[in-house]
């Protein structure tokens, strides 16, 4: 199914209160944003079937913020379309990698409780999988995740700042995330061969 063209898809800025010099001037914007966006949702969400979707919020965000601005250029308003496109893409990719959890709490601490074979191989996975991680991010991610302690706590045991903490062990999460998604790829293609 072909996607929508950008000018099908600007029918959002008909219900709203703009001057009508803005609107040609949005819809160069959005028409010559749309390969990149179309790039950027694939790039982050794995295919663009909600290009279109996520344009008309970007286009209702941008009409918005246009209606209490002075008049902007085709270049200055795709800058600003594209900031809301990229904004909610990414709330999107947020949204779709949250964790849900599935059954009972009794179900669930039946598949927590473990054999201590079942806990060494825990311990190797964690090992394996921080092995590149810096020692003193390590001991954060371990405190955070593992003890389940506040920002403060392990900022304090780590003798850092809070949001320094945090800002540092979400960046090593991402890295780890793209290291173990590696490694699932290169797994996948040795068991096809």
């Amino acid at each position: 199914m072909a996607l929508p063209s950008p000018t099908e898809i600007c029918w959002a800025m008909r219900s709203a209160p703009l001057e009508q010099s803005f609107r040609p001037v949005l819809r160069a914007a959005v028409e010559s944003k749309w390969p990149e966006t179309r790039k950027f949702a694939a790039a982050l969400l794995g295919d663009d079937s909600l290009a279109p979707e996520m344009t008309e919020v970007a286009i209702e965000r941008t009409v918005k913020y246009l209606a209490g601005h002075s008049p902007l250029g085709v270049e200055e308003t795709g800058v600003v379309f594209f900031r809301f496109y990229q904004k909610e893409v990414r709330r999107r990719r947020a949204a779709s990698t949250k964790y849900s959890l599935r059954g009972t709490a009794s179900e669930l601490a039946s598949a927590v409780s473990a054999s201590p074979l079942s806990t060494v191989e825990h311990r190797l996975d964690l090992e394996t999988t921080l092995r590149f991680t810096r020692p003193d991010l390590r001991v954060a991610l371990l405190l955070r995740y593992g003890s389940n302690e506040s920002w403060s706590v392990v900022a304090e045991k780590t003798g850092t700042t809070k949001d320094a903490i945090r800002k540092s062990c979400q960046r090593e999460l991402n890295r780890i995330r793209k290291r173990l998604r590696a490694d699932l790829s290169r797994g996948a293609t040795q068991r096809e061969q």
